[in-house]
This record gives C-alpha cells, sequence and structure tokens, in this order.
C-alpha cells in the first residue's frame, strides 16, 4: 500500500509540474535544437563581467576558469566562487512568457606548489538543458520537461618558466545527465494521460591546455580543450499509463558512442596604465568534429568578446574605497551550436575588494537576446544578475600582488 501511495505521489507531481509547464507555455525552446542545452559562458566575475574575455588575462583570481596557463600567475592560496540569477522572456508566435532560475556555475580551488608550479581544482557548469514546452492540437495536449545540464571537474597544474610564459594542463571529466518526461492528455476516454520519459548518461574524459606570453604590457593567450569518445547510455520508458495500477509500458535501453565538440581560443589583453586593462579573446567550438547519435544539424560555433577595466586609484597608500573599486564592461557574440542560432550580451559590473584583503566581491548584470532564424516568430532576451566570491591569502611564497 505504502508502494502504491508513493507511486501515485511521484506521478502526481509529475503531472502538476507538467500542467505548469503547460501553463507557461514554453521555457528555452532554442535550447532543444542544441545537443547539450543553452552554452553557458564560463569564466569569473573578473572575465565574465568584461564581455567573458579571459584567456590572455593575468589574474590570480581567475583561477583556471578561462585558461588553465593563468595557474602559472597564482602565488597564493585561491578560493572562488560564481553564481547567477537568470530571468528569461520568450516572445513566440504572438505569446509571452517569462521565467526565472537560479544557476550555481563555478567552484575554484587553486594552490600554489612552491618551485613545482600551482595546483588548481574546479567544477564548472558549461550548458543548461532545462527546457518546458506545450503543444497542443485537436485530439492531445503534449507538455515537454526536460532538465540536467553538463559539468565539467578539472584538476590542472600550470607553471611559470622563467617569467617568459605561464604554461597549464588540466585533466576534465565531463558529465551529461539529462532526464526528459512528455505527458499525452488525450481527448476522450479515461485515464488518457500517457507518460514518456527518456534518460541518458554520459560521462567522459578530456583535457585542456594553454599558454599565456608577457611582452612588456601586452599578454597573448591561447587554450584549447580535446574531448575523448565514450560510450552514452540512454533508457527510454513509453507510453506508461498515468494514475493507473499498470505501468507497464514499453521500455527499452540502448548505448551509442558519443564525443563532445573540442574547442580553442585565442586572446590578449594590454595594460594601458596602472588604471585602464582591455581585453578580447576569439573562440571556436569544432563541431563537425563532435560525435553523437543525435540528427540535430550542428555547425563550428564562432565567438568574440570584448572589454575593459577601470580602478580609479590602483596604487594610492591611502585611498577612499570607491577609488580601489574595480568597475567593468563588455560585449559579446556568439554563434550557438546550430548554423541559424546567434546570440549576444552586454555586461556591466563592479568588483568590491573586502577588507584587510580578504579578496574580492564581484557582482555584473548581463543583458543579452538568442535567436534562431529558423523560428521567425521566436526570439528569447535574458537578464542576469551575477554574483563571484573570490579569496586569496599567501602561502608559501612571497608575491609582490597587492591584497
Amino acid at each position: 500500500m505504502n508502494d502504491m501511495i508513493r507511486k501515485y505521489s511521484l506521478y502526481s507531481i509529475i503531472i502538476i509540474g507538467l500542467v505548469t509547464v503547460a501553463s507557461a507555455y514554453s521555457q528555452s525552446i532554442l535550447g532543444l535544437r542544441f545537443p547539450y542545452g543553452i552554452p553557458l559562458q564560463t569564466g569569473t566575475g573578473l572575465s565574465l563581467s568584461m564581455g567573458g574575455a579571459g584567456i590572455g588575462v593575468r589574474n590570480e583570481y581567475l583561477g583556471m576558469a578561462d585558461n588553465v596557463a593563468n595557474l602559472g600567475t597564482i602565488n597564493s592560496a585561491i578560493f572562488t566562487a560564481h553564481a547567477s540569477l537568470d530571468f528569461t522572456n520568450i516572445k513566440e508566435a504572438g505569446k509571452e512568457t517569462n521565467h526565472l532560475a537560479f544557476n550555481p556555475h563555478l567552484l575554484s580551488f587553486c594552490f600554489p606548489l612552491k618551485k613545482w608550479g600551482t595546483l588548481g581544482l574546479s567544477v564548472t557548469q558549461t550548458t543548461n538543458a532545462n527546457s518546458k514546452y506545450m503543444i497542443e492540437n485537436d485530439t492531445a495536449k503534449v507538455g515537454l520537461y526536460r532538465t540536467g545540464s553538463s559539468t565539467l571537474w578539472r584538476v590542472g597544474w600550470g607553471y611559470d618558466i622563467m617569467k617568459v610564459a605561464k604554461i597549464g594542463i588540466a585533466y576534465q571529466r565531463f558529465y551529461f545527465n539529462p532526464v526528459t518526461e512528455k505527458l499525452r492528455v488525450m481527448s476522450g476516454t479515461f485515464p488518457g494521460q500517457l507518460l514518456d520519459s527518456t534518460s541518458m548518461s554520459f560521462a567522459g574524459n578530456s583535457f585542456s591546455g594553454g599558454i599565456q606570453v608577457p611582452v612588456k604590457n601586452l599578454t597573448l593567450g591561447m587554450s584549447g580543450q580535446y574531448f575523448f569518445e565514450n560510450d552514452a547510455r540512454v533508457v527510454q520508458k513509453i507510453n506508461n499509463t498515468v494514475l493507473s495500477d499498470s505501468l507497464e509500458g514499453r521500455s527499452n535501453s540502448y548505448s551509442y558512442t558519443m564525443r563532445p565538440a573540442p574547442s580553442i581560443g585565442f586572446g590578449l589583453s594590454y595594460q594601458i596604465s596602472p588604471e585602464w586593462l582591455c581585453a578580447a579573446d576569439f573562440e571556436t567550438e569544432i563541431w563537425n568534429k563532435h560525435i553523437s547519435k543525435s540528427d540535430i544539424e550542428v555547425d563550428n560555433a564562432f565567438g568574440f568578446s570584448i572589454g575593459a577595466q577601470y580602478i580609479p586609484a590602483p596604487n594610492l597608500l591611502t585611498p577612499k574605497y570607491y577609488e580601489t573599486m574595480q568597475y567593468r564592461a563588455g560585449f559579446r557574440f556568439n554563434q550557438l551550436p546550430v548554423p541559424t542560432a546567434s546570440e549576444f550580451g552586454i555586461t556591466l559590473g563592479l568588483g568590491l575588494p573586502l577588507r584587510q584583503g580578504g579578496g574580492l566581491f564581484d557582482i555584473f548584470f548581463e543583458y543579452g537576446q538568442r535567436w534562431d532564424s529558423s523560428y521567425k516568430d521566436s526570439k528569447e532576451e535574458f537578464f542576469k544578475i551575477q554574483l563571484g566570491i573570490n579569496a586569496g591569502r599567501k602561502w608559501y611564497q612571497s608575491t609582490d600582488t597587492n591584497y
């Protein structure tokens, strides 16, 4: 009896959730066309608030988020965490809906090892596969609810080669585990409610590497990552009858080979003066090297970002607080994995120093739009409030970095 109650409770929750989905109409329909959902910008507060430009930026609080070679810059123990509050407005076929989500993105630790370089550990959310959608015709209503995301766990090492170049390499473990529930409410006789579910699990190995070369006030950077093939397993349950004693339906499982797309990026930064820093990146995801069973048409995705940072009085001995704050702005444009989809973002941010050299608190905002020319009547606007905390303490090595 208890098992039956739990079973009915579970499916009641699913039904209520999918009815809510139907009332919301849709969430990120464009993400349904991408292999792993909506790609997320990776980085920390410094680079993300400058439009995502960070491959050629040397800064301890960047950890290895943008370029693992940046570990060669770090000589303090560093902790970084980053999350965002995401607002999405979807306009589709004359209808408009609003959605809100909280997304943790990054957790990172870096530890200097004296003359043996610097060790870095991190976990990063790289895509968001959450989607909600409803289709309605004369005979049925179909609610689609998908949850999941891809995450990248990394352990990296960086080294400073006689102040001539910073190099880094990282081992990465990639996870993608989406679950899709589809509820069909049929017109006519009871029960008339069928639930399909598909769950996929994939875990694969990859590595990334990078280099940064400082030339006076200019820093050049290159970073890339490569994924190895591994098996993805899919479990499907089809035509299960909801709110019935019989949940037999059809069930099958299968495996196939999968490999995420590799990527490469180039960046530069220039310290115009102690007050001003500017940076730019150009990156591409090489989707024609992607291996999957999916019939989604993908295309190499290019993107660029540019940004700047201003600190009013970085070298004063007794500055006012606002003179030590880091003011940032940036712009980015990215082609998305399918050839007809793109997005852009405009960013503004602040880096707020914590008392007694305790680190830096980041708050920044991004407004942007994404679209797919295959959907003439569909467009998504997004607004993000992003927060980050960066803590640093000298450990083994002495440093000339000001805290």
